[in-house]
């Protein structure tokens, strides 16, 4: 099954808004914070360095500029999540 880079920028935008739930109830629900941030988060971390890594934006640029554009969007969306991630943002870029 082919997850198409606006599917994948749409979930990453979902994880980020599920961060920001999660850090407003840390204080009243601190066992599934806790769970989520050991659990669930590292596997989202790892995801998302892979995606910055997966394809160089540049090369794609040249050889299929629509595609280039979603692939941006989903940078974007990654790049927008990563305040609360400063290792994310420090992840090398292909």
């Amino acid at each position: 099954m082919l997850v198409t880079p606006a599917v994948q920028a749409a979930t990453i935008g979902l994880f980020r808004e599920s961060i920001n739930t999660l850090h407003y109830m840390k204080d009243e629900f601190t066992d599934v914070t806790e769970a989520a941030i050991q659990d669930v988060i590292p596997v989202w971390l790892q995801h998302m360095r892979q995606l910055l890594n997966q394809v160089d934006v540049g090369e794609a640029f040249t050889r299929n500029p629509e595609h280039a554009w979603e692939l941006l969007k989903v940078r974007y969306s990654i790049f927008k999540a990563s305040p609360r991630f400063p290792s994310l943002a420090r992840a090398p870029i292909g």
